[in-house]
């Protein structure tokens, strides 16, 4: 009775076959799947940064915009009191100190952007995107983008020096590429305990 029922539960080799190609292509389809998520969250991220550099596109567009109507007024202007003198006999002045308004506009404005965003960090390159947006300013090349980095990094870097930012992360260019606003974070029980131990040290 043994080897018949042995010989009647046996798989046929057509029937193994057939799980075993089913398994293999369902592992196939699982990779897929979770490659394809990955492209899908990839596409979500270029789409918000494309988003935030149109916006940054319109903001300069804008710019431009009123800068050339202020420029022409201007031309009109020394046109009809002075039609003797070019307008550009000065050549070009450089207007970019003071574009962040007044003076400490730009930590002002990376302080209330990071507030906002407690407990979440900001992206460095968000923080280059806001920045540009809020005061106007052109970020259509890779020089002007670096140097407008390099302005927000020194303003974080003060503010970590006070305790009141620190970075998550480095960006692919060895830079912190998160920071996050702790200045209003309550101090956590091993800190209270290390001030509490400071200050009896201290009153002895």
């Amino acid at each position: 009775m043994s080897e018949v029922h042995s010989r009647q539960t046996k798989t046929p080799p057509d029937l193994k076959w057939l799980l075993n190609e089913r398994a293999a292509l369902f592992g196939a389809r699982e990779v897929s799947a979770a490659h394809m998520a990955l492209l899908l969250t990839k596409l979500g991220k270029a789409e918000e940064r494309f988003e935030r550099l149109n916006a940054s596109v319109e903001a300069a567009k804008q710019q431009m915009s009123t800068v050339d109507s202020r420029l022409a007024a201007l031309d009109r202007t020394l046109g009809l009191m002075y039609s003797e003198v070019s307008p550009a006999a000065l050549g070009m002045v450089n207007a970019w100190q003071g574009k962040y308004g007044k003076r400490g506009g730009l930590r002002d404005f990376l302080v209330r952007t990071l507030q906002k965003s407690y407990p979440n960090p900001v992206s460095m390159t968000l923080l280059t995107d806001s920045v540009a947006v809020e005061f106007g300013i052109p970020l259509s090349t890779r020089a002007q983008r670096m140097r407008q980095q390099l302005s927000i990094r020194g303003q974080l870097r003060h503010l970590k020096e006070q305790g009141k930012v620190k970075s998550l992360r480095s960006s692919n260019d060895g830079f912190p590429g998160m920071w996050l606003w702790v200045a209003d974070q309550l101090p956590s029980l091993s800190e209270l305990a290390q001030r509490s131990a400071a200050l009896r040290t201290t009153d002895t």
